[in-house]
């Protein structure tokens, strides 16, 4: 069965983008209005190198079984969505649109996922529970280890993207695209 996953970032949600349409899911990315008249006009291309492939090959979102299409964040209607998935720089979380973005989804109870290294700390610090630790000292620790994480992304994407993908046939929530 189809799932709606609403993906925050293009650049980065691209490729999450890219293996859910392969498994024939539809997706919205969210993007700036320009970005996303490109995407809906042209569609998405990732290039990959595959393990013992010499070259890298290029993956077009319209050749994909799933369907894609990007809009701009104030533009969402969330009750379409299963799944939404926060594939953003933290930076790019401190714009208004987005922070009110942010806000309807934690209202809509969505389920959300981080392909990040870390979510955004104003983020993790509406998490009761959280809201008193020093998430400060975990930043910092992060951003030491940056080079190692980026090494195992590719990989942690994989893994998530299968277990995802599993997980979607137990959810209780109906398609409504």
């Amino acid at each position: 069965m189809a799932r709606n996953i609403l993906i925050l970032g293009a650049a980065y949600g691209s490729l999450l983008a890219t293996k859910l349409l392969m498994a024939g899911h539809n997706v919205t990315l969210v993007c700036r209005k320009k970005t996303a008249e490109l995407i809906n006009r042209d569609g998405t291309e990732v290039r990959i190198k595959l393990r013992d492939e010499a070259m890298h090959r290029a993956i077009f979102s319209r050749d994909l079984p799933g369907t894609l299409d990007a809009t701009s964040p104030q533009d969402i209607d969330l009750s379409r969505y299963d799944l939404v998935a926060l594939a953003m720089q933290e930076p790019q979380y401190t714009n208004h649109t987005i922070r009110v973005l942010m806000i309807k989804i934690a209202e809509a109870n969505l389920p959300c996922l981080s392909i990040m290294n870390m979510p955004p700390l104003p983020y993790l610090k509406r998490i009761p529970g959280l809201a008193d630790m020093d998430l400060e000292e975990a930043r910092k620790r992060r951003r030491m280890s940056f080079m190692s994480a980026c090494q195992q992304t590719s990989r942690q994407q994989h893994l998530l993207t299968r277990h995802i993908t599993c997980c979607f046939g137990s959810w209780k929530r109906t398609s409504t695209r």
